[in-house]
């Protein structure tokens, strides 16, 4: 069974985000095993010092992560990693995020920065995976099922205020045999959408 690591989360906010100082990614990793066949690996924040994610994996799995400065419409932090069996024939790669914005209201316009994907309008995760296939020059297969979806969708909607909207969007492929899916949470306050994809590939 493949570990499971997905971060897709998003502060929504009406004030501008400060530009994070950028921070070379440090892949620092610690693991502790548990005697199970499975071990705890551990990242580390280059810049506070401190554990920032935990993944139980295989025990003898491959693993190298980093933390990476969030962006100017999303200065959240987030991890980047790779694990992968001894072999490398199975494993998992999250992808750095890619951060958005958009708006529809001219008395709020966007202020995302060049770190920034700037959008007309929201694309769903279907076509931004699609895009992705695109970009990673694989070739794609089929679509795949995304059954938590529905519960992704209500749980990020129950955030949602008189003053700011929530929404959520997820997408699965196979790709020459891989799996890749991509998260969307939208946050959308005064008609200024932002939010970010988080972009993981299942090699087995």
């Amino acid at each position: 069974m493949l570990p499971a690591f997905t971060t897709s989360a998003i502060a929504g906010r009406e004030k501008q985000p400060t530009q994070p100082l950028y921070v070379p990614p440090v892949s620092s990793a610690t693991s502790s095993s548990d005697g199970l066949g499975t071990k705890l690996v551990t990242i580390i924040d280059p810049v506070l010092n401190i554990k920032a994610y935990s993944i139980t994996i295989p025990a003898d799995w491959i693993f190298a992560g980093a933390v990476f400065p969030g962006s100017s419409c999303s200065d959240g932090p987030f991890p980047v990693f790779r694990m992968s069996s001894p072999d490398g024939l199975t494993g998992i790669k999250q992808l750095p995020r890619l951060d958005w914005s958009s708006t529809d209201n001219r008395n709020h316009p966007s202020k995302g920065g060049a770190d920034c994907l700037l959008y007309r309008k929201e694309m769903s995760a279907a076509d931004m995976l699609k895009y992705m296939i695109g970009v990673l020059q694989v070739e794609f297969v089929r679509d795949e099922p995304t059954p938590d979806l529905a519960d992704i969708q209500r749980n990020t909607a129950a955030r949602n205020t008189p003053k700011m909207s929530f929404s959520a969007d997820k997408a699965r492929v196979n790709e020459q045999g891989d799996r890749v899916q991509t998260n969307n949470i939208n946050a959308n306050p005064n008609g200024n959408g932002t939010g970010n994809w988080t972009l993981q590939e299942n090699v087995r």
